[in-house]
């Protein structure tokens, strides 16, 4: 990957996307990278993914940069980012420094004390923020909890990850909290009993997780304001944290994520919103697969889903696609003819009664995520292609998934593949002329010449990129980390993601 250019000082900026309470957090002037206050063990967590022999959770999580600090001037952390395509600056990091100075200074300042008592002849002085407080009795491990709401944490490093909402024109963004138990192993004693209250009245209980909030896109300024006088006055309607702790309960659910996916108002009619509902259950579905191959706890880790809002420009991206896959598919046709040394007419060869019939495209349909999950079943002569590429558009409709942007053994190849979604775009999987779902394909590619030219903007066609369509990750990982694979897969999580593929199944109907 070519270096690239850090942002100037005059073009950092505070991240406009952020939902779920996520304060603090910080972009480039062009929206390409996310720069996330956080503690030390999400920082070496992220490294260990990218470092070690992870590549299928590489491919669910967002893609890791480096790390900054935000308050020293140079950081011999520049060097991890710029091994990772990107240059740090010195200026760079005194300008974050400047920003997270103005923007936070609150968590600067020491947390509260606890409140200050008397002796029951005298009176009594509150210094904490209830007088409820005054009584409460210490907690047994000594330790007092003081919650951060929605104030940025607390820290000087910063990890450097790629923006999971650039490119789209309206992204609608779903942060998903999961798990039942949402505590890490250090918390104390008041976090553990107030987050497994939290755990208790809300959706955690009973499905495994909780809708954390949202940004939905609803046409214009002027219907989200008529809607939800605190919108945000860009036509977005926002459901901050309490909409899933307070509103969402576990009869209403599945129309909460209804609200989320069926938007009338921006062009995103019922067809559009089952497409997507059924691309992001297919994505669950890989999401479920990786987590139950790995050995990791990750306490309060959340998914965050976007697709595009906009349903004009939704519409746009799917014709796109289609004409791609089009285009592509007419050229993988022409690529096995010319491999197979075959005349553009089939030749027919007869032996002991039995036909062998030209070799065929191994083609795939798939609902708007498949092909971007990507995993199937190929073709014998395929197998030793090692490098695959969703395309787009086909014939008939299979079950099988295609395999995209990642080295792959042909031994590995006969059951499950494990993709790198990093490098496609979701604009190439393309809805059939009734938009019912994306259609995808394979194909394969011996040139090696253009293999990096998605850093310049294009496909290994010399195409631009397409705009994409949709997205989900898994984020937050404050609380995560590897076990041993004796205390096996980590169920406190799978078991939401199970929760949320039944619901997004029943989003498809």
């Amino acid at each position: 990957m070519a270096p690239r250019e850090m942002p100037k000082v005059s073009e950092l900026r505070a991240y406009k996307n952020a939902v779920a309470g996520h304060a603090g957090t910080l972009s480039d002037a062009n929206g390409d990278l996310f720069i996330k206050p956080c503690v030390q063990a999400e920082i070496n967590f992220y490294q260990r993914v990218f470092q070690g022999d992870h590549a299928a959770l590489a491919s669910i999580i967002p893609l890791y940069m480096g790390e900054l600090s935000l308050t020293e001037t140079t950081d011999a952390a520049a060097a991890a980012v710029a091994a990772a395509g990107g240059v740090v600056s010195a200026d760079v990091q005194q300008a974050i420094a400047g920003l997270d100075t103005q923007t936070t200074q609150q968590e600067q300042r020491p947390a509260p004390s606890l409140p200050a008592t008397t002796s029951p002849a005298t009176s009594t002085t509150v210094a904490g923020p209830t007088a409820a407080s005054q009584t409460a009795p210490a907690p047994p491990d000594n330790v007092t909890w003081i919650p951060r709401g929605n104030a940025s944490i607390n820290s000087d490093r910063a990890v450097v990850l790629d923006n999971a909402t650039q490119g789209y024109k309206k992204p609608n963004i779903m942060d998903v909290k999961l798990g039942r138990r949402l505590w890490g192993d250090s918390a104390p004693l008041q976090k553990r009993q107030r987050m497994d209250d939290v755990s208790a009245k809300t959706t955690h209980a009973t499905y495994g997780f909780r809708i954390s909030g949202m940004r939905v896109y609803q046409g214009d300024a002027a219907a989200a304001a008529a809607q939800d006088p605190t919108s945000d006055g860009a036509g977005y309607r926002i459901y901050d944290k309490d909409y899933g702790r307070i509103e969402v309960n576990d009869s209403n659910v599945v129309d909460a994520f209804r609200t989320f996916l069926f938007n009338e108002a921006a062009g995103v009619d019922d067809a559009h919103g089952r497409a997507v509902a059924e691309a992001f259950k297919a994505e669950l579905e890989r999401v479920r697969d990786v987590l139950e191959s790995e050995h990791t706890r990750m306490y309060s880790s959340s998914l965050l889903f976007v697709y595009e809002g906009d349903g004009a420009t939704l519409q746009a991206a799917i014709a796109e696609g289609n004409a791609r896959a089009t285009a592509r598919e007419a050229r993988q046709r022409e690529r096995q003819q010319r491999e197979l040394n075959l005349s553009p007419t089939p030749i027919r060869v007869v032996e002991a009664e039995s036909a062998c019939e030209e070799p065929q495209t191994s083609t795939t349909v798939v609902s708007l995520l498949d092909a971007e999950a990507a995993d199937a079943a190929v073709d014998v002569d395929q197998r030793s292609r090692s490098r695959r590429e969703v395309l787009g558009k086909a014939a008939d409709r299979s079950s099988s998934r295609t395999d995209s942007g990642i080295v792959i053994d042909e031994d590995e190849m006969e059951d499950h593949l494990t993709v790198d979604v990093r490098n496609l775009t979701e604009a190439d999987f393309s809805f059939g002329d009734d938009v019912v779902g994306i259609i995808g394909t394979d194909d394969y590619d011996d040139d090696d010449d253009d293999d990096d030219a998605s850093d310049t903007g294009s496909d290994s066609d010399g195409e631009s990129k397409s705009p994409p369509i949709f997205g989900l990750r898994l984020i937050d990982f404050a609380n995560a980390k590897f076990v041993s694979p004796a205390e096996g897969p980590d169920e406190n999580n799978i078991a939401g993601v199970r929760s949320l593929i039944a619901i997004f199944d029943e989003l498809t109907k």
